[in-house]
């Protein structure tokens, strides 16, 4: 099991039992500062709009993704995890 967020004010935790994100050997991005042009991560899907994706990744850090930068061979589904 691993953590996904912490939320101090409202006393919540999320947890996580998914084996791609328990077992995931990429880096856990946890804040905006550690997102870097080229590198290479793995978030779970939590929107997908007509321009792109929503991504989000650990301690609720989400990113909108143009389509363009993903070579998707299979629909993409809320809730699962993608490399981006």
């Amino acid at each position: 099991m691993k953590v996904l967020s912490v939320d101090l004010v409202n006393s919540k935790l999320l947890l996580t039992h998914k084996k791609s994100l328990v077992n995931s050997k990429m880096a856990a991005i946890t804040s905006y500062t550690e997102l870097k042009t080229g590198l290479i991560v793995e978030g779970c899907v939590v929107s997908v709009k007509s321009t792109g994706l929503v991504v989000t990744f650990y301690n609720n850090v989400k990113v909108s993704a143009s389509l363009k930068h993903f070579s998707i061979a299979v629909p993409v589904i809320l809730g699962n995890q993608i490399s981006c």
